[in-house]
């Protein structure tokens, strides 16, 4: 928080270039402790899938909401049907979920 207020209080480009990059590198390791994180949930459930859905529930409650999207490419379809579109997003959430217990296997196998 003080970077923040100094480099916006500061006329220095060093100070804000040094700020901006401070908040990528910042990003990116939230991102990946986040990942980590949930790779871990997953990886320790007793049920994955039912883990992978909380997971998701959880951390899109707020990002994204299906009535607040337009439209939505299926197939190189255009569609704004709802359920056609929770359809699509259930499948690629699954299709994740079973690609990281793949992986989980293969690197407990490895």
């Amino acid at each position: 928080m003080k970077l923040f207020v100094i480099s916006k209080n500061s006329n220095n480009p060093n100070l804000k270039s040094n700020y901006k990059k401070y908040c990528k590198v910042l990003s990116e390791v939230i991102k990946l402790a986040k990942k980590d994180h949930f790779d871990n949930l997953i990886s320790n459930s007793k049920n994955k899938m039912e883990t992978t859905c909380s997971i998701v529930k959880t951390d899109t409650r707020s990002k994204v909401n299906v009535n607040n999207i337009a439209l939505m490419n299926v197939n190189d379809n255009l569609t704004n049907d709802s359920q056609i579109m929770l359809n699509e997003f259930n499948k690629y959430f699954l299709t994740v979920a079973e690609s990281v217990k793949v992986e989980h296997l293969y690197d407990k196998n490895s």
